[in-house]
């Protein structure tokens, strides 16, 4: 697969999220990890329903930014993401939204891990969101 394709898939998938609601104002991120061993990244501080393939960021594995517009960078939480793709080589693209059902589970302190998987063209999307409240 193209990168540009990836990036328009990536952009496909935030608009998405913007759209159901999984994410308010600049929440969430999405990460997908390319053949050549970096990956793409939303960058943080931004609305993903503004996120367009031009502002996608390309980073290696420590979270270093190799391509990107000037003045934007990947979230803080970039590494989780690169855990994620450190720990579980199965794992090809990382989604971080905050749905409102797992929101509800959180605040009735209640636990829930629910795993949804999709195929995006040859690229796969792992979703999983685990609420724990202290």
């Amino acid at each position: 697969m193209q990168i540009e394709e990836i990036k328009d898939q990536i952009c496909d998938v935030c608009h998405k999220m913007w759209q159901l609601g999984w994410v308010a104002a600049n929440d969430g991120n999405v990460s997908v990890r390319l053949e050549d061993g970096t990956f793409l990244a939303t960058p943080t501080g931004m609305s993903k329903s503004f996120i367009t393939p031009d502002k996608l960021l390309r980073i290696d594995a420590k979270g270093n930014v190799l391509e990107g517009a000037e003045g934007l960078r990947p979230s803080s939480e970039i590494k989780m993401h690169l855990r994620c793709y450190e720990k579980r080589a199965d794992v090809n693209a990382v989604v971080h939204a905050h749905p409102p059902a797992a929101t509800g589970f959180a605040v009735a302190h209640r636990r829930r891990c629910r795993t949804q998987s999709s195929r995006i063209s040859t690229t796969t999307m792992l979703c999983c969101w685990k609420t724990t409240v202290r």
